[in-house]
């Protein structure tokens, strides 16, 4: 089951993190799983609903092409969740952080189905690499 969250009732102090495995990445070192608690069950990636802005969706050669720019608002509370996340977890691993909201201003997605207007970012976990720390997460249209 997937669950799309808000971003402002993400409750930080519910997040944690599973014992790092080696990343499949070959430059970082570490992937750390994320697991999210909701009251009777836990979510192993959090699914956040993204605010967009002039959203496009065009057709070519059986390609849908979605544009649409990210509300400043929203990127406002993305920057404060991430910081506020990758700074709890940098108490253990004190390391060089590595924000991602920067590469969300304006982005273009390529879906091969017809795809709906409800773009989500899909959080997975924590990378970590021998001097750096980042979020794990990707854009997508649902």
């Amino acid at each position: 089951m997937n669950l799309c969250l808000d971003i402002d009732n993400i409750d930080i102090k519910e997040v944690a993190f599973y014992k790092p495995i080696q990343n499949k990445i070959a430059h970082y070192k570490n992937f750390y799983k994320i697991l999210y608690n909701i009251e009777m069950f836990t979510l192993n990636t959090l699914i956040v609903q993204v605010d967009v802005r002039d959203l496009q969706v065009i057709k070519e050669n059986n390609i849908y092409k979605v544009s649409f720019i990210i509300d400043p608002v929203f990127l406002e509370k993305l920057k404060l969740f991430e910081t506020k996340l990758l700074d709890n977890f940098n108490h253990i691993t004190n390391k060089k952080i590595m924000y991602s909201f920067n590469k969300f201003i304006n982005k273009l997605i390529y879906n091969t189905t017809n795809p709906t207007t409800n773009i989500v970012l899909r959080i997975s976990g924590i990378w970590e690499s021998d001097t750096q720390i980042g979020i794990t997460n990707k854009l997508t249209v649902n």
